[in-house]
C-alpha cells in the first residue's frame, strides 16, 4: 500500500528473521529472481529483474568483517550466475567500510575511534601481525638450518601462516595469542567487489563533488580580502563540520550518522550505504549518485539515503 501511495504499482518485500526487511518497489513491472534470508547472510538479499537490469538489495553482517566476506563471495557468485549481459547492480547497507575512502579515514583519526571500543574493533578492524623481532645470529642460523614443517603438516604455507597445529613458527605467533595486538581497518568485503571490477557510484560522484567544492572554495577564497576572507573562512568551517551543513571534502560523503542516530556502531562519520555496478553496466551506462541530506533525511533515519540515476538507453 505504501509504494502505490508513491506512485510505484510494483513491489516485492522480504521479511527477515532480523526483523531489518528488504524490498524493492517500481514503476515498472519486476521479477523476481531470488530471495534469501538465510546462512550465510545475517539478513539477506532480493534479487530481481527491472528495465533489463538485474537488481540486488541486501544488508550485510553488523558483526564482522569477516562474515561480511562470506556474503559478498555469495554475491558474487550470484553475479556472475548470468550472463554479463544483463547488467548487476547491488545496493544496501554494506556495514562495511571502502579502501577507496582510506585517506579520508587517516585525516578523521578513524582508526583511533574505532579500536576504542570493543564492540567497534569487532565490526570494522582486524588484528595485524606482530612483527617478528630478530638477529644477525638468528638470520645465520636460520639460513643454515632448513625451516622445519609445525606439528601437523602444512608445508611451507604453515610455516610462514602458523598453519597445520603448531602453535608458534619462527617468531610469528599462533591466532589470538598476541599479548597486545595491533589494528587496522578491514577493508576485505568491499575489497572483494572493487577487485571483481565493480564500479563504487557513490565514490565517483563524492569524488567530483569534492574536486567541485574546492574548485569553488578556492575562488570564493580570490574573491574576498582581509576581513572578509576570514568571514568566510568562518562560513565555510561551519558548512563543513556545523548541525545541518553540508560537509565539505574529507567528510561530505558519509552515510552515517544522522541527526537521530541512536546506533553505538554508528560512532563516527563513516560511508557504509553503496551503489555497485558491475563491470560491464559500468561501461555502458552513465551514473550519477549522491546522498541526501536535509532536514527531513536527517530525521528518517539513523542513515542518509543514497540516490543513484543510471543513463542506459542503449542497454
Amino acid at each position: 500500500m505504501l509504494a502505490r501511495s508513491w506512485g510505484l504499482q510494483y513491489s516485492i518485500l522480504l521479511e527477515t528473521s532480523t526483523g531489518y526487511h528488504l524490498g524493492v518497489a517500481s514503476r515498472v513491472p519486476i521479477e523476481l529472481e531470488h530471495a534469501m534470508r538465510g546462512p550465510p547472510f545475517h539478513h539477506g538479499y532480493v534479487l530481481v529483474r527491472v528495465g533489463g537490469v538485474r537488481l540486488c538489495v541486501t544488508h550485510l553482517s553488523p558483526f564482522s568483517a569477516a562474515h561480511r566476506l562470506r556474503e559478498a563471495h555469495a554475491l558474487l557468485a550470484l553475479e556472475r550466475a548470468a550472463s554479463p549481459r544483463r547488467g548487476f547492480v547491488l545496493v544496501g547497507d554494506l556495514n562495511s567500510l571502502s579502501p577507496l575512502d582510506a585517506a579520508e579515514h587517516a585525516a578523521s583519526g578513524l582508526l583511533t575511534t574505532l579500536s576504542a571500543d570493543a564492540g567497534l574493533t569487532r565490526k570494522f578492524l582486524v588484528s595485524t601481525p606482530a612483527p617478528v623481532v630478530g638477529t644477525a645470529a638468528d638470520a645465520s642460523s636460520e639460513a643454515a638450518t632448513p625451516a622445519a614443517t609445525p606439528a601437523g603438516g602444512g608445508g611451507m604455507m604453515a610455516a610462514l601462516f602458523g598453519g597445520g597445529g603448531g602453535d608458534e613458527v619462527r617468531g610469528v605467533p599462533a591466532p589470538n595469542t598476541t599479548p597486545n595486538p595491533t589494528f587496522e581497518i578491514d577493508y576485505a568485503p568491499l575489497e572483494a567487489f572493487l577487485d571483481s571490477g565493480f564500479v563504487d557510484a557513490g565514490y565517483i560522484t563524492s569524488v567530483s563533488a569534492a574536486s567541485a567544492d574546492a574548485v569553488s572554495a578556492q575562488h570564493d577564497a580570490e574573491a574576498v580580502s582581509g576581513a572578509e576572507a576570514a568571514a568566510a573562512g568562518g562560513a565555510q568551517a561551519a558548512a563543513a563540520g556545523g548541525a545541518g551543513g553540508r560537509p565539505g571534502p574529507g567528510l561530505h560523503n558519509h552515510s552515517v550518522p544522522t541527526l537521530v542516530n541512536t546506533d553505538v556502531m554508528h560512532a563516527a562519520q563513516m560511508r557504509l550505504d553503496y551503489a555497485l555496478l558491475s563491470p560491464a553496466l559500468a561501461r555502458r551506462c552513465s551514473v550519477r549518485s549522491w546522498l541526501a541530506r536535509d532536514e527531513q533525511t536527517e530525521r528518517l533515519s539513523d542513515h542518509y539515503p543514497l540516490l543513484t540515476e543510471l543513463d542506459c538507453d542503449d542497454w
